[in-house]
């Protein structure tokens, strides 16, 4: 007799799997991993894990106006 649960069959559960880790961020002190379906940032073919990343591996810095 089949199985009258319905969710004994379907769609898997993408929240019980492993996040697959594609690459980590190319800013050298951060390193962060970047996980599939995440935000990300691409520059010039490097990914970086944020905006600030991508400021940081430029080499802005941060100024405080009096």
């Amino acid at each position: 007799m089949p199985s009258l649960d319905r969710f004994d069959a379907g769609l898997p559960d993408r929240q019980a799997e492993e996040p697959s880790q594609v690459t980590e961020c190319a800013f050298d002190r951060c390193r962060s991993p970047i996980y599939a379906g995440e935000k990300n940032w691409d520059f010039d073919r490097d990914w970086f894990c944020s905006a600030a990343c991508i400021a940081r591996h430029l080499g802005a810095e941060k100024r405080y106006v009096e």
